[in-house]
């Protein structure tokens, strides 16, 4: 392995008049080129790009600021070798200097997680196909097929349905089998269209129709709005409202179309606050709307006719809902409304009377609050009050769980450890035992020793405990 290091360097840096911009030095480390620039007149630093930064090659960021790029062969015994093209062969650098490690995916990041994932009390996050869970222990295995048997106590919950699942699609076929239900105006199913045919305003505002849909997460909601051209009239849509009697839901959010015009609405106390608005070409009568809501967020995101109109995040976003609601002053309908909840990427949140508990998220968002006392491939046993011998509830129908008292299980850890962030969304805290071009072999703090396929390893950070 050679210890030095031969760099070739044409610079020009020349500012506007010709004159040169500033002095440079260079110095050579360990296998690490170092290029230092001492302006001698002013310029303003480059912007940072926005969003999160993409590599196009294994990058080492090192604690005093430098970066070295090239392919990372391997880690082991505390050194990183990486092949660079600065760098005649292959460089030995120390992994006590580094500060962070990205990689660059040499598959394209193809490989995604199993539908089941672990959480542990720091924020840790590990894939694995559960086969069962009893009182004391969770086992199962893991991406790479090998078994694994974790302390219950110290885990923190479950995420089992990460895919999206639709839980309303209303195409308004048959008068007697909508969901919707009328509170004022005249609603009526005319050739699979919602019709609002009654002209003004109700005692409570707009003429509204709702339908009970209990909403805690992410979510998408699709409808189809046909205002016929008419101008002055009032037409929305309302999701996480909570009372579908009162005049604005009670709690939730408001989407409201007159004209060219559309309104975001929040509703708190049945009053409501405008969050964000846009105007929309005057031709598009038929508007095809999709509105994408994360509770946990707060982000608001509405696409018209394929056309995001705006996009806002709303601070303290209301966290539940029972109802999804339309309305309209005129002669308007509705059709296609189709509303899918995204997969979730939390755990339940467990309310004050429920921390001593155990909390099953639904995937339609409702909970469930008792013993998990069982996980098989199938099902989950959950004991409680009202079924004190346990009910069997299928795992399709199950997005996540909570279990009462993990938070206390955070290991005692000191001195220094990594953080393993994977593409797929998991997340490990541990030593780095070895990496090769297949494998990064790591001895976390919750699992044990793990083998993870290289090509999921998104960056290693380091850690001060």
């Amino acid at each position: 392995m050679r210890k030095y290091a031969f760099v070739c360097l044409a610079l020009c840096l020349m500012s506007s008049d010709g004159l040169s911009a500033g002095d440079v030095r260079i110095e050579i480390n360990v296998g690490v080129a170092r290029i230092e620039v001492r302006e001698t007149t002013s310029s303003p630093p480059p912007e940072e790009p926005a969003g999160e930064e993409v590599f196009s090659e294994d990058t080492i960021e090192f604690k005093n600021g430098d970066r070295l790029t090239g392919n990372i062969e391997s880690i082991s015994d505390g050194s990183i070798v990486i092949d660079c093209q600065m760098i005649i062969g292959k460089s030995a650098v120390s992994l006590s200097d580094a500060r962070k490690v990205f990689f660059t995916g040499k598959t394209g990041h193809t490989q995604t997680a199993y539908e089941d994932q672990v959480v542990f009390p720091n924020g840790d996050r590990l894939s694995l196909s559960v086969s069962k869970l009893d009182e004391k222990f969770l086992e199962g295995e893991t991406l790479t097929g090998d078994p694994l048997k974790l302390d219950k106590s110290r885990i923190e919950g479950i995420i089992f349905n990460r895919a999206a699942v639709k839980v309303m699609d209303e195409r308004f076929d048959d008068a007697e089998s909508t969901r919707f239900q009328g509170t004022s105006g005249d609603w009526v199913v005319v050739n699979g269209k919602y019709v609002q045919r009654k002209i003004g305003r109700s005692a409570r505002g707009g003429h509204k129709a709702y339908a009970p849909l209990t909403q805690r997460g992410r979510y998408i909601y699709k409808w189809t709005l046909d205002t016929s051209g008419e101008s002055s009239y009032y037409n929305g849509f309302y999701f996480f409202a909570n009372n579908e009697r009162s005049t604005h839901g009670g709690t939730g959010y408001q989407v409201s179309f007159r004209g060219q015009s559309v309104i975001l609405y929040k509703i708190e106390g049945d009053r409501t606050r405008q969050l964000s608005s846009c105007d929309i070409p005057s031709e598009e009568n038929r508007l095809e709307c999709e509105l994408e809501f994360d509770s946990g967020k707060g982000l608001i995101v509405l696409k018209i006719n394929g056309r995001q109109v705006f996009s806002r995040t709303d601070a303290r976003p209301v966290k539940k809902g029972k109802y999804v609601m339309i309305f309209s002053t005129g002669d308007a309908s509705f059709d296609d409304i189709v509303i899918i909840r995204l997969g979730d990427n939390s755990l339940p949140q467990a309310s004050s009377d429920e921390s001593d508990e155990d909390i099953v998220l639904y995937v339609n968002g409702e909970t469930l609050s008792g013993s998990v006392v069982s996980v098989t491939e199938e099902y989950v046993i959950v004991e409680n009050e009202y079924d004190p011998e346990g009910m069997a509830i299928p795992k399709r129908m199950i997005s996540s769980m909570r279990f009462k008292g993990a938070a206390d299980a955070v290991p005692d850890e000191t001195g220094t450890l990594w953080k393993f962030i994977m593409w797929n969304d998991d997340i490990i805290t541990g030593e780095i035992l070895t990496l090769d071009k297949d494998f990064l072999r790591t001895r976390s703090i919750f699992a044990g020793d793990l083998t993870i396929p290289r090509e999921l390893v998104k960056s290693i950070e380091e850690k001060i405990y």
